[in-house]
C-alpha cells in the first residue's frame, strides 16, 4: 500500500577524517565529551583487566557505578562543521533546536534540502542491534540522499564519542561508511557497520566495552547533542 514506504538499504559515506576527528576531541571544546572520553578510556583499561581475571558478565556489571546515567554533549557547531563537509553540499546551515536538528542546505545541482531530524528511541540489545534511529520531517525529505548522508555522519561522530576508547582513530583524510535503512520517514543506522565499531568487535576486552556502555537516548538541547548512556539489563 502506498502509505507503506518500501525499506531501502543505502550505504553512506560518512567523512570524518582527521580534521573533524580532532574538532570532536580536541582539549576544550566540550567539557563533557572530555569527561566522557577520560572516563571510557578508563573503563576500557578496567575492562581488559577484568576480563582476563572474569567472567565478562561480571565485568560489566562491576562497570555499572562509573557508567550509569551519564551522557555528554556533541556541540552544535561539531555537526554543522560535518555538515558542511557532506558530498553534493554547496553550503549548508545546521542548528539545534528542541528536540530536534534543522537541516538546509544547498545542492551542488541547485536545489535545496530541508529537514527537521528528531532522534528516536535507539534500539540496543546485549550481544543484538546498536541501532540509533531518527524521524524526518517534512516524510519526503527522508529520501534526499542529502539528509541521509548527514544522519549516517551524525551516526558515527556519536559512535567515537561513546566508543573512543575501543575505536582505532581515523588516519587522514579517511571516509567511514555506515549502512542507513530507510522505513518511509524513518532513517535506522546499524553502528555496526562503521567500520572502526566493526573492527573494535573483533576484539574481547574492546567488545566488552561496546556491550557494556550502550547509548540510551539522543537529547537535542542547548545548543548540543546529547548522549545518554546506560547499561544494558543483565541477570
Amino acid at each position: 500500500m502506498a502509505k507503506y514506504a518500501q525499506r531501502e538499504t543505502v550505504i553512506e559515506r560518512v567523512r570524518l577524517g582527521a580534521t573533524s576527528a580532532a574538532a570532536c576531541y580536541a582539549p576544550g571544546v566540550s567539557d563533557r565529551s572530555d569527561w566522557l572520553r577520560s572516563m571510557v578510556r578508563r573503563a576500557a583499561d578496567n575492562v581488559g583487566q577484568r576480563v582476563r581475571e572474569q567472567p565478562a558478565v561480571t565485568a560489566v556489571r562491576n562497570l555499572a557505578r562509573d557508567l550509569s546515567a551519564r551522557s555528554a554533549g556533541i556541540p552544535e557547531r561539531i555537526l554543522a562543521r560535518a555538515a558542511m563537509r557532506l558530498p553534493g553540499v554547496t553550503s549548508s546551515s545546521l542548528r539545534t533546536g528542541e528536540g530536534e536538528l534543522v537541516f538546509e542546505a544547498e545542492l551542488d545541482s541547485g536545489r535545496w534540502a530541508r529537514a527537521r531530524v528528531i532522534p528516536e528511541t535507539p534500539r540496543f540489545a546485549a550481544r543484538g542491534a546498536k541501532e540509533l534511529v531518527f524521524r524526518v520531517e517534512p516524510p519526503d525529505a527522508a529520501a534526499e540522499p542529502a539528509v541521509k548522508e548527514l544522519i549516517g555522519c551524525v551516526s558515527a561522530i556519536v559512535a567515537r564519542a561513546v566508543w573512543s576508547a575501543a575505536m582505532k582513530p581515523s588516519v587522514g583524510d579517511q571516509l567511514e561508511g555506515a549502512f542507513v535503512e530507510r522505513d518511509g520517514n524513518i532513517l535506522h543506522v546499524d553502528l555496526r557497520t562503521v567500520p572502526a565499531v566493526r573492527a573494535a568487535l573483533s576484539n574481547t576486552a574492546a567488545a566488552t566495552l561496546l556491550e557494556a556502555v550502550r547509548i540510551e537516548r539522543l537529547d537535542v538541547r542547548d545548543g548540543a547533542l546529547h548522549v545518554v548512556l546506560g547499561l544494558p539489563q543483565m541477570r
